[in-house]
């Protein structure tokens, strides 16, 4: 069984927010190989290997920490250099205990837990990004696996960036955390505190978007993730009451969206290998204009830096079935915390927003619902009272 990175992906370059926003200390860098850096990164990036090579004089990093790895440490350090440097020593004792052979030293521990479908990958965005769905219900089923579960992410993780990304074009991924409606009583709190913290300390800036959708009560589920998701994270989510698709149609293609989310795939019932649909990648949100070059790329200028990219995956599916019990609810958005963007959505409460820097863009008023379109907008901190 193959899965092969689409060719038109080879046509995209990533720009502007897609690449990086802000400046100095404030730089936050979502693409680090085969990627040109600012003045100050490249100092900085000088400074950290001279620390790393008087502090550890007689021991060499493992291949894996080059620059690109490196800056990520700085970036997520503030570019405090000894801050950075603890973290590369806890990177390197993870590593090297979880993951000596990437994603293969995981294989004989999560075989059996690739098609049960507790967390699996599904299709792409328009900028060809891998889709990430975590099932809540499954999750809570599992939870006293949550130790294997934690290494099934990781897996996928490392499996989508080895196997499923260009470097220098696509280095991350979209996640949706699928709540099921989920009462709060029963909610896996623990266990996606577990998940989260897997992406937030060992895999800083692959997030690009998170949507965290069929939410029992979005305004209470907004303060538990608030609780532990860092400000990367939280600029990206929004909590919904329903399956998400008002904003994911905005950069997925129906073909590469199961139909629990308003796509056209069927929802999947074999879940590993992961179902990767090869074509019709074109969003509603922006015309491909703005981000694909008229010509194709050369797979020539990035063979050297990327592993073979048809790929025969480790092993085979296995027979495993769950229920499928998504809910519907009405669409409605909602802003929380001054400083940050997580977006939630209330139906008891009149709408609230902020300003925040978000990729995506609002459809138009006329594709927006009467309830939509009658809703106030405020800008209010997380702790105000909501009127």
């Amino acid at each position: 069984m193959e899965i092969s990175i689409p060719s038109i992906a080879y046509r995209y370059i990533p720009s502007g927010e897609f690449l990086l926003v802000g400046s100095g200390k404030s730089i936050q860098r979502y693409i680090f190989y085969v990627s040109e850096y600012t003045e100050y990164e490249t100092s900085q990036l000088k400074e950290f290997d001279k620390h790393i090579k008087a502090n550890l004089k007689h021991y060499k990093i493992p291949e894996f920490f080059q620059n690109p790895e490196l800056l990520r440490l700085l970036i997520k350090c503030k570019f405090n250099i000894e801050k950075a440097f603890a973290n590369l020593l806890t990177e390197i004792e993870w590593r090297s205990s979880l993951l000596p052979k990437s994603y293969f030293s995981l294989i004989s521990k999560v075989e059996t837990l690739l098609d049960i479908g507790v967390i699996y990958i599904h299709g792409r965005d328009n900028r060809f990004r891998p889709l990430l769905i975590i099932d809540c219900e499954k999750l809570r089923q599992m939870h006293l696996a949550i130790d294997l579960i934690c290494q099934l992410l990781v897996f996928l993780l490392e499996f989508t960036t080895k196997k499923l990304m260009i470097p220098g074009k696509i280095e991350n991924f979209i996640l949706i955390t699928d709540a099921k409606s989920i009462s709060l009583n029963h909610f896996p709190s623990h266990e996606l505190k577990s998940l989260y913290n897997i992406f937030q300390e060992h895999y800083s800036y692959t997030l690009g978007l998170n949507y965290i959708v069929n939410a029992s009560s979005s305004l209470i589920l907004a303060k538990f993730f608030l609780s532990f998701m860092n400000k990367d994270t939280t600029s990206k989510t929004k909590i919904l009451r329903n399956n998400g698709f008002y904003y994911l149609q905005q950069h997925f293609s129906l073909i590469q969206l199961e139909e629990k989310f308003g796509g056209k795939a069927c929802n999947t019932e074999k879940y590993w290998p992961p179902n990767m649909p090869n074509e019709y990648f074109g969003a509603l949100g922006e015309p491909e204009d703005n981000y694909l070059l008229p010509e194709l790329s050369k797979e020539s200028e990035f063979i050297s830096i990327s592993e073979k990219i048809s790929i025969h995956l480790p092993f085979d599916r296995q027979e495993v079935s769950f229920i499928d019990i998504s809910g519907k609810a009405d669409t409605e958005e909602y802003k929380v915390n001054g400083d940050m963007s997580v977006l939630v959505d209330e139906s008891e409460s009149q709408n609230i927003s902020m300003q925040g820097n978000e990729p995506l863009q609002p459809l138009p008023p006329k594709q927006l619902t009467p309830k939509q379109l009658s809703s106030s907008k405020c800008c209010k901190n997380f702790r105000c009272t909501i009127s």
